[in-house]
């Protein structure tokens, strides 16, 4: 594989920045959620895969010196299988530390574990958080032997982004990506046809943690593309051209961002021990452990970088099953822009998926 420096764009006059999605819960005296909750929620519990064999890798910026010891505390508290978190700074150690990609470090490599926790889990921090650096520690990840790369970090779409998702359909690798967490926009590289993009929605529980409803969360990214043009798996599927015209539309995918009371995260340096985050932050690393699963039980290059087209031929392939077994419809709810509706919609994508089915229907 090339140095990044021999594939990458040059930006004379303006140079792409990504941005973490990190989000603050507003806690309202409940208990966070928990890698037991989120495995009840989601079905994961329940499930012969764990993700053994497979490689998923944070991608994130700048750095975090306990991330590794954030992680395996994380792990302690919530019982699960003793792992080692792998940390990489392939490009040299920044100097600077910010308080929102720290704390995203520690909530990414640790629901990434509590998805998948038998999988092998790398931290790759870039040097900075410009597009090229972000995608020099992808490619330095996909030569360490991930499979899944995660990124719950995105940039304003810009001129010249088709650059970079050759780069990703060149690795072989699966890309999740977040959707954002401003409502209706649209964010590389969630608006790659390399990605995966994962929105945000709202789950309604009762005080047992059960799920009676579904809705689209007001801040969740999602829209068409402005630059990249409708995948054929989009092409062909009813309704999406109608709403998207000839560019990628986003997200594919949707997981509860709780906003309240939030995501368990242990943090040491900005935290000071366990603290909540939310949105759509937490929904990459956690559908890069759902596929993780899938990928251990299947073939890993039946599925490759064509998983997204893999999920929309089992929502239906030309049109949105009814009944649907593989997502949980979200048809209420907006995100400010769009709303959301029976089959696909540009806010939750085809909805919540719905991981017995996908993984071992």
């Amino acid at each position: 594989m090339k140095n990044y420096r021999e594939t990458m764009p040059l930006y004379p006059l303006y140079t792409p920045r990504a941005h973490s999605f990190y989000m603050e819960a507003s806690v309202s005296g409940g208990a966070p959620f928990t890698p037991e909750i989120i495995g009840q929620t989601y079905g994961l519990s329940t499930l012969r895969t764990d993700g053994t064999g497979i490689t998923i890798a944070c991608i994130l910026a700048y750095k975090n010196e306990s991330v590794e010891s954030d992680f395996r505390l994380f792990g302690e508290r919530y019982d699960l299988p003793e792992s080692e978190l792998e940390v990489y700074y392939p490009d040299g150690t920044n100097t600077y530390t910010f308080r929102t990609w720290s704390i995203e470090a520690s909530a990414d490599t640790q629901w990434a574990y509590a998805a998948a926790p038998a999988a092998r889990i790398m931290c790759v921090f870039a040097f900075e958080a410009s597009i090229e650096s972000m995608f020099s520690a992808v490619q330095f990840a996909v030569g360490k032997g991930a499979d899944i790369i995660s990124m719950s970090w995105g940039s304003p779409e810009f001129i010249g982004q088709e650059e970079f998702t050759r780069i990703m359909k060149e690795s072989g690798a699966v890309f999740i990506a977040s959707a954002g967490d401003v409502g209706g926009e649209v964010y590389f590289p969630s608006s790659s046809d390399a990605a995966v993009s994962v929105g945000g929605t709202v789950f309604h529980r009762n005080r047992d943690n059960d799920t009676f409803a579904i809705s689209a969360w007001e801040n969740g990214g999602g829209g068409p593309s402005e630059y990249t043009g409708i995948p054929y798996w989009q092409s062909i599927f009813e309704g999406i051209p109608e709403k998207s015209g000839a560019f990628r539309a986003t997200p594919d995918v949707a997981l509860d961002a709780c906003t309240d009371p939030g995501y368990s995260v242990y943090n040491r340096d900005f935290g000071g021990g366990f603290t909540t985050i939310c949105g759509t932050s937490v929904s990459a690393p956690i559908f890069s452990g759902m596929c993780a699963r899938l990928l251990q039980r299947g073939n890993k290059s039946l599925y490759g970088r064509n998983i997204a087209s893999y999920l929309y031929t089992l929502a239906g392939a030309t049109r949105y099953d009814v009944p649907q077994y593989y997502f949980d419809d979200v048809i209420i709810g907006s995100n400010g822009r769009f709303s959301a509706g029976v089959g696909y919609d540009l806010c939750t994508g085809l909805g919540v998926p719905v991981p017995r089915q996908i993984i071992e229907g």
